[in-house]
């Protein structure tokens, strides 16, 4: 089935999940004289300030903004998006603005255990509500600073990059991914943020286990030589998602996964039949695993990426966000208000367009009802399919 949809609203920009190569890196303040006299103590603070550490703006339309991504919580919803904008809302029709939020970053993904949240976008932040998003704590920030913008020598490549997603386990265990390969973990709650190094996790599988794809002649796992690469040597991490019987699995970019069934201690790099980028994830029941991303492919996988099916979608519009629905029922957003709604797994991808939106990033059911809770381009909103 075609897509008819309408052109581009003019001024607008891709949203974070397709942002993958944007950094959030500093803007350069005006030059000093370096032979100047320092200026006095109670002086003005300079023009420009990061802005990963400037409170967000309270806004008379908030929920008119650009939003990147959506939780559900036992008392409603939470989105977040630009300049460090958070909405909550009971019944994903009426929001109001998460006070005090003590970032300006923009913020890309969010979740949720309980009525404690995460969220994490722009310049490595991360932000932490414990009361259902009514106070915010800022857990951890890494901005690219003006001293060190000229040249890379002495900081990791990840500086200044945003993280893409943001996943927990517990109310303790948490993990967070982004640009450049940038892989974070926590065991208190996000107290503590600890660099992990995916590429010396990374294994081989025992010979034999690792079948050829449906779809392709190409080998699903590389070779150690491939393991190496070259001029992506920090690739992007763009989701991080969770199965039933807690394996893990990462989209990232050039058609490439990675897969942890021990709990993130061992990693598995793995293959897709195709090489484009994969913007995002979902898991469901044992093993079930779904991929989506550039111009409209997903793909599915019932052994943890042993064996991938391509998912027919009706579209090459990009897929930018996921959320799976009981018995294998997914819901996918993308491009130009696309929407792709699935019952079960057994049911073809209806198309939906909410030509108002813009670009979609997330959706949600409200409750056993068919209508969506949208995050947007154009902001967030229920949407009600015909």
């Amino acid at each position: 089935m075609s897509l008819q949809t309408p052109r581009p609203s003019p001024g607008k920009k891709i949203l974070c999940m397709s942002l993958l190569l944007a950094s959030s890196f500093a803007l350069h303040a005006a030059t000093t004289d370096k032979t100047a006299a320092p200026a006095p103590a109670d002086s003005a603070p300079p023009f420009w300030q990061d802005p990963s550490s400037l409170p967000a703006e309270i806004l008379p339309r908030v929920n008119q903004g650009l939003f990147t991504a959506l939780a559900q919580m036992e008392s409603g919803f939470v989105a977040v998006g630009e300049r460090g904008q958070i909405a909550l809302s009971s019944d994903g029709k009426n929001w109001k603005q998460a006070e005090a939020v003590p970032t300006r970053a923009t913020l890309t993904s969010v979740t949720a255990i309980g009525m404690q949240l995460w969220a994490v976008g722009h310049d490595g932040v991360i932000v932490y509500s414990a009361d259902a998003g009514q106070h915010w704590q800022l857990q951890r920030s890494d901005p690219l600073k003006k001293s060190e913008a000229a040249g890379r020598s002495g900081r990791a490549a990840s500086q200044g990059a945003p993280l893409l997603s943001v996943l927990f386990l517990d109310v303790n265990t948490g993990f967070a991914v982004g640009g450049y390969c940038q892989f974070l973990g926590t065991r208190d709650g996000g107290k503590t943020w600890t660099p992990i190094d995916l590429k010396a996790l990374v294994e081989h599988p025992a010979s034999g286990k690792v079948a050829a794809s449906k779809n392709a002649d190409k080998p699903l796992v590389f070779s150690k030589e491939q393991l190496a690469l070259e001029d992506e040597a920090d690739p992007h991490l763009n989701s991080i998602v969770a199965t039933s019987d807690g394996s893990l699995l990462i989209a990232a970019e050039r058609g490439t996964v990675y897969r942890s069934t021990d709990h993130g201690e061992h990693w598995q790099k793995l293959k897709l039949p195709y090489d484009g980028s994969m913007f995002g994830a979902i898991g469901f029941e044992g093993k079930h695993v779904l991929v989506f991303g550039l111009r409209g492919h997903v793909y599915e996988s019932r052994n943890l990426g042993d064996e991938w099916s391509e998912v027919k979608t009706g579209t090459s519009l990009s897929l930018l966000g996921g959320r799976g629905l009981a018995n294998g029922g997914a819901i996918l957003s993308g491009a130009n208000g696309l929407l792709l709604l699935r019952k079960s797994a057994s049911e073809a991808f209806q198309i939906l367009t909410d030509a108002s939106a813009g670009s979609i990033s997330a959706a949600l059911p409200v409750g056993d009802a068919q209508d969506l809770v949208i995050a947007a381009e154009n902001g967030v909103s229920r949407f009600v399919p015909q």
